[in-house]
């Protein structure tokens, strides 16, 4: 009877209830269907149902989806401390985690930066749903978007009906352990995990699409099962599902160090990718979208101008600190930052309150969130990286060998009551990426922002602030100083900084004194003395130095991002640091050579920082908001490996003298009396303007010369020199008085290019009228270059007599590569 009910349920005869009760009758009949004849025929059954279950469980389908769809909906943010009071849509703010093929023991492992070997980056979809089944392993450092990846590949395949493997199974390992350990199969695991919706499942669903290959079966974080044993079984349990259900997509994601403990034969591995530049802004505006339409009920527009306003506002507060910059590319931190920005105030102010959540949530948060067993507490696995960060400062080193490493541990854990031994504590530390093996032996922090803040937090414990005082001059602890500022007052540290004096000292004063709302007014009244006295001429010139560096370093904190690796001072340097720089600023104005002398030097007061300063591309500028106001600027610029040039907005060029210019000069320098030798130029000139342009040709000539009346070359120390050099040579071309005047001229220009002079109104009327006449009398080239000299005079005498500098230096501060 049960072969008979067996080969007809096969044949796709009966089906559910009509199966269940002619079984039942087979049983109460005397006969027993026995576990190892029902598991014999299991497989057979099912698929010669297949076409049958299809049919009577497509309504079940989609109700699975839509759970799969509710399920996956927000954003896992579980473990952080700051954040909204809803978790934003995952479909709002996903950006594209990106993948790439890497050996397994060049597998990234830190929380930022690592070595990638892909040179390009793909889509987790472009590996799945092919003709042949795929099975992945997807490894990469704490917070790289894994759990992320999977959750939205998941809705991705929800919303396809399309697809080869439609029906998506979101597996989260360390909440089925007990099921796995029990031997339990897949398809038990898939229908037990339903909660309530299991009791709609057709019995024999899970296996019957397991069994056609309609799954993709994701299986989230091998790493997070607890003992190495536990995990190996793990895997072992994976790679047998893997065989059981051939025709299926299979992933698998977990941190380097768990995979390597608990390999998968036959899964193809790849490594996720860090964001990029766009990424990273696109997440930023998409993130505060999203958090801006839960929380405000205003209309769409409004919302959208605020949260472009909002992630405008961060993106180029990130700028401002390259240290922040260098955490953007790990997805979790980015959300981090994100979170901070909102929820707690602008940044960097806020830097120190953002590393310690990056630390906590790194160390124990997270872990707690997901309920993960830890032996030790996370406040003291942080207590023991404080320890180790503070001796690795001291030791002025990134990177600390695993002896010392573990030696520092030891004396650390003996202050508390723990059975983990130092090695067991360093291995739980570097899985969770703040601490990193970079070779054999050899270990570091994943970043030296972690370094520095751990550093300033035992110093902060310790009451070490003295150590601290000593060193307000070593740039090595410049960013411990500040963040320790950050944590509590300022005051002892601004003290020190203004006793020990140096342009370093000082301008760590002054940082953190912009840093804390709560600082000495004493301490607030002596620095903005010191800045007052700039310029004040009674001053040692070392010392008005000394300013001019404080004052061109809180300038450059001031500039403004154009991209992720420069930023802009939109403001030029300041009368106040041109009159105190060590640079010579010629009395006729700024030259090429000047402007680039003024970048090297604040190169040099900006040292230690990670960042050069030069002068900026032409590009830059055009791009900036600078180049959108239509002021008439001039502005220093400079092409790599080119000297440096002005940029100017507006339509005339600020070096424009023409020949209407000169002519209109020269109306009223006649009227004014002159030496004997322009006395007699000048009444030739004012003969031969006299005459009418059919007649004479000179006037004509003149005033149609724009090009050669438009002096720009301000890119030599002596610019005047440039011009006379041209026609220097020419005196034997004259006679009579003509060479009287071409003497004269001589000796009117000679103090200006010895002494760099400032045109004075009669000199400058003099070379005018000696030139033009000279001009007159002369042919070609050297008419020309005489009236070109007569442009630069009168250049010279309107920048003369102007209140300021028609060129301006901006700078322009660039990520060091």
């Amino acid at each position: 009877m049960v072969a008979l009910l067996a080969c007809a349920i096969t044949a796709g005869i009966i089906w559910g209830p009509v199966g269940g009760v002619l079984l039942g009758a087979a049983g109460a009949a005397g006969t027993t269907v026995t576990r190892g004849v029902w598991k014999w025929h299991h497989e057979r059954i099912v698929r010669g149902l297949g076409p049958r279950v299809a049919a009577l469980t497509t309504g079940f389908d989609e109700r699975y989806r839509q759970y799969v769809l509710a399920t996956a909906r927000y954003v896992d943010v579980k473990g952080l401390a700051t954040m909204g009071f809803a978790a934003p849509e995952l479909d709002d703010v996903y950006v594209h985690v990106g993948l790439g093929p890497q050996s397994l023991h060049k597998a990234a492992s830190a929380l930022v930066g690592g070595e990638y070997d892909s040179p390009s980056r793909r889509d987790i979809v472009d590996f799945l749903d092919g003709k042949e089944p795929a099975f992945l392993a997807v490894v990469g450092p704490p917070g790289s978007g894994k759990t992320t990846l999977l959750r939205h590949t998941a809705r991705r395949a929800c919303d396809s009906r399309k697809r080869r493997r439609s029906i998506p199974v979101l597996v989260v390992l360390r909440e089925h352990w007990e099921t796995i350990r029990n031997g339990r199969s897949l398809a038990h695991l898939i229908t037990s995990s339903l909660g309530a919706l299991s009791a709609h499942a057709p019995p024999g669903w899970a296996d019957h699409h397991l069994l056609q290959g309609h799954c993709l079966v994701l299986f989230d974080g091998i790493d997070e099962i607890a003992r190495v044993e536990d995990r190996k079984a793990v895997a072992n349990w994976i790679e047998r599902q893997s065989r059981e259900y051939p025709r299926n997509d299979f992933v698998l994601t977990s941190r380097p160090q768990g995979y390597r403990e608990a390999q998968v034969d036959g899964a193809q591995l790849l490594q996720t990718l860090p964001f990029t530049v766009d990424q990273v802004r696109a997440f930023v505006h998409g993130w505060y979208l999203a958090v801006e339409r839960l929380e405000a009920s205003d209309p769409l527009d409004a919302v959208k101008a605020r949260s472009a306003a909002a992630a405008a506002d961060l993106l180029t507060r990130l700028e401002s600190v390259p240290a922040l910059v260098e955490l953007t590319p790990n997805p979790l931190l980015l959300t981090m930052i994100a979170n901070v920005h909102r929820f707690r105030g602008a940044l960097p102010g806020s830097r120190a309150d953002l590393y310690r959540e990056m630390c906590e949530v790194a160390l124990w948060r997270r872990n707690e969130a997901k309920g993960l067993p830890q032996q030790l507490s996370g406040n003291k696995r942080e207590v023991v990286l404080r320890a180790l960060a503070y001796r690795m400062m001291e030791a002025g080193v990134q990177v600390w060998p695993r002896d010392l490493v573990l030696a520092e541990f030891v004396r650390v854990l003996r202050r508390f009551t723990t059975t983990q031994g130092a090695e067991q504590v360093l291995a739980d530390i570097t899985s969770n990426g703040l601490l990193v093996e970079l070779e054999a032996d050899q270990l570091a922090f994943a970043h030296l922002t972690f370094q520095e803040y751990l550093a300033a937090a035992y110093v902060r414990d310790a009451h070490l602030v003295d150590a601290l005082a000593e060193r307000v001059d070593d740039s090595w602890w410049r960013e411990t100083i500040l963040l320790y500022a950050a944590m509590v007052r300022g005051d002892e540290i601004v003290a020190a900084c203004l006793m020990v004096g140096g342009a370093d000292a000082i301008n760590l004063a002054f940082e953190c004194a912009d840093n804390d709302a709560d600082l000495d007014p004493e301490l607030r009244r002596r620095l903005s003395t010191w800045l007052r006295a700039t310029m004040d001429d009674r001053i040692a010139m070392q010392d008005r130095h000394q300013r001019a560096q404080v004052l061109v370093v809180r300038d450059l904190r001031a500039a403004v991002p154009l991209s992720p690796s420069v930023s802009l001072c939109l403001e030029p340097l300041s009368d106040d640091v041109l009159a105190n720089t060590p640079v010579t600023i010629p009395a006729a104005g700024i030259s090429s050579a000047t402007a680039s002398a003024l970048a090297k030097w604040a190169d040099l007061c900006h040292r230690g920082r990670g960042r050069s300063v030069r002068l900026p591309r032409p590009d830059e500028v055009a791009n900036s908001p600078l180049g959108s106001a239509d002021t008439g600027q001039a502005i220093w610029v400079e092409d790599p490996g080119s000297r440096p040039f002005l940029w100017w907005s507006g339509d005339r060029h600020p070096h424009l003298v023409t020949g209407a210019d000169i002519l209109t000069q020269v109306d009223h320098d006649l009227d004014t009396p002159l030496s004997t030798a322009a006395s007699e130029a000048a009444w030739e000139l004012r003969a031969a303007l006299a005459v009418s342009n059919d007649e004479w040709r000179f006037a004509r000539q003149l005033a149609a010369m724009p090009e050669l009346a438009q002096w720009r070359a301000t890119d030599e120390p002596a610019f005047v020199a440039d011009a006379w050099a041209a026609v220097a040579s020419a005196g034997a071309a004259f006679a009579g008085w003509r060479l009287r005047a071409f003497s004269e001229l001589a000796s009117a220009i000679t103090p200006f290019i010895d002494h760099d002079r400032v045109v004075t109104g009669e000199t400058a009327r003099s070379i005018r009228i000696l030139g033009l006449i000279l001009a007159r009398a002369a042919e070609g080239g050297l008419r020309n270059q005489l009236i070109a000299l007569t442009s630069v005079i009168t250049l010279l005498e309107q920048r003369a007599g102007a209140r300021a500098l028609p060129e301006s230096v901006h700078l322009a501060v660039e990520k060091r590569a």
